[in-house]
């Protein structure tokens, strides 16, 4: 068995192999990838013959979208290439999109927005309005 992992501001996916000698995973390899913090948001999943995986996109905010990136191999070198950003599908929770997984045929997606709606909104307006007053400030 594999283990994929990417370690927080890393730019690279990890890929670690079960040692049945040691009982521990040991480093497999390393994998180049285009962004920093393309932790994973889902498991890798194989399409028509090729791998992908879900990296969470956090340059915005934590969780904010989910990366599809292709694990291409080319003469033995792995790298990652950017395929399609996904955002939250519903409108309720527009903040981000952390997490999406399947099993067994069901999608199970992690999407994040305001507890309180409107009052969310315009509390996160506050706090950056005040934020912008502190720097202007300075």
């Amino acid at each position: 068995p594999l283990l994929f992992t990417a370690a927080h501001n890393n730019n690279q996916l990890d890929i670690y192999q079960w040692n049945k000698d040691t009982s521990r995973y040991v480093p497999y390899i390393a994998i180049p990838s285009d962004k920093p913090n393309s932790r994973l948001g889902g498991a890798v999943f194989d399409y028509k013959g090729a791998y992908y995986y879900p990296a969470q996109n956090c340059e915005k905010q934590y969780g904010g979208a989910i990366d599809i990136k292709r694990i291409n191999c080319n003469d033995g070198n792995f790298s990652t290439s950017f395929v399609k950003q996904l955002t939250s599908p519903n409108p309720r929770y527009p903040l981000g999109l952390h997490t999406i997984n399947e099993y067994k045929g069901v999608v199970v997606i992690d999407v994040k927005g305001y507890r309180y709606g409107r009052i969310g909104a315009m509390m996160d307006k506050l706090v950056s309005l005040k934020k912008k007053i502190k720097e202007c400030s300075k």
